[in-house]
């Protein structure tokens, strides 16, 4: 029987492995990750690579390494210029991406990985069960760390998608960037930091034409939430809170939603000015196929698309909802009205069952989805283990 399985290979259950296997000292064979991916971060590499990303949103203190210097000291070796830009010193990602590989091959934490997806969780007596598409595991303590719910995808896409028009969501598991063509109009929806960068990757491509469909002016932010959700300053209040509805309000308060930082949009503004691409704010009213492309009707406006791309964000779904209501409903387990577990100040649904990511934010705050979520949860559960 496994001490842990971690339910989630992205960048918080990697990073939870690698803790409580180097930091915590349970056993190799005491710990497993669940994930349906073919590797460590599959995902995270994929979609970075989709959205055209430079540099993170992140500063170089937040990665997958255990200490906070890691990142830095591996940029004092790396090879390329400017591995790092202001303000806040956030990382290129290439060197990111290089880190987080050096760290998972030197700690071997592709050996803790079993490939499945997830179907069920069963609570018996002193242990889990969680049963996947490959078989079952049985562990003492599962952490449930599975990222986001489902692309959104808004109706009238999903209708041109079934008409045959080459609509793709920018986090679909079969998106591939490097593979669309370039001929014509690209239409890209969404209003933040990812419907940017992926215009900037289509135009570096060779984009004929590069339309942004957005409900508002682009939104300057460093952040995507207030830098004091890291610490005390808001934290405290956020704990003190016993209402995990008025938490949920905190948290929707605090999130910037459809921001991105600077640099990005300077270089968005820069080529807008050129004439490279155009900023469309409105909405979607009218959808339909004709010859193959997407006829848009946005305000007074009509767009004939090649190819739309959606950077829609998420749906505000708790990840991994069926397992999550079957266990509700089995144990009697609270949520919140939003749907997501009410989990205790150390992450605990069940004495056996911890949430990370977005399914614990009602504990970690506004950034449970980011890395440094991701180093939060870490720092709970290394606290509750010293303490058991």
């Amino acid at each position: 029987m496994l001490n842990w399985l971690i339910v989630g290979g992205g960048i918080h259950g990697t990073y939870l492995s690698h803790l409580l296997r180097h930091a915590c000292g349970v056993p190799d064979a005491k710990i497993r990750v669940l994930d349906p991916e073919d590797g460590a971060l599959a995902g995270w590499f994929r979609n970075t690579k989709n959205t055209g990303m430079a540099y993170l949103r992140s500063p170089m203190v937040h990665h997958i390494g255990l200490t906070p210097s890691s990142l830095k000291q591996f940029s004092k070796k790396w090879r390329e210029r400017k591995c790092s830009i202001a303000p806040y010193e956030r990382p290129k990602l290439s060197m990111f991406n290089a880190h987080c590989r050096h760290v998972i091959e030197r700690h071997r934490l592709e050996d803790l990985r079993e490939q499945g997806r997830a179907e069920r969780i069963l609570l018996k007596g002193n242990h889990v069960v969680v049963e996947s598409d490959r078989g079952q595991l049985v562990a003492r303590r599962v952490v449930l760390a599975l990222g986001s719910a489902a692309p959104r995808v808004p109706a009238w896409a999903a209708g041109l998608q079934q008409q045959g028009v080459m609509v793709n969501h920018l986090f679909a598991p079969d998106f591939c960037s490097d593979c669309l063509p370039v001929h014509g109009l690209t239409v890209v929806v969404g209003a933040g930091i990812s419907a940017a960068q992926f215009a900037l990757k289509a135009l570096e491509r060779g984009a004929e034409r590069v339309v942004v469909i957005s409900k508002k002016a682009p939104q300057v932010h460093q952040f995507d939430a207030d830098p004091g959700w890291l610490g005390p300053k808001y934290m405290n209040r956020f704990n003190r809170e016993r209402d995990f509805g008025l938490r949920r309000e905190m948290i929707s308060r605090a999130r910037r939603r459809g921001s991105m930082p600077s640099d990005v949009y300077h270089r968005l503004e820069h080529q807008r000015r050129a004439g490279e691409v155009l900023w469309l704010e409105g909405v979607v009213r009218q959808a339909r196929q004709q010859d193959g492309q997407a006829l848009l009707e946005v305000g007074n406006q009509s767009l004939v698309a090649d190819r739309v791309i959606l950077a829609t964000g998420f749906d505000n779904t708790p990840p991994g909802q069926a397992m999550i209501e079957h266990l509700a409903q089995e144990h009697g387990l609270r949520r919140s009205p939003c749907g997501f577990p009410q989990t205790d100040r150390f992450l605990r649904w069940h004495p056996r069952v911890f949430m990370a990511g977005a399914l614990g934010e009602l504990s970690l705050g506004p950034v449970a989805r980011n890395i440094a979520g991701a180093r939060r949860a870490g720092n709970v559960l290394s606290y509750l283990l010293r303490r058991s």
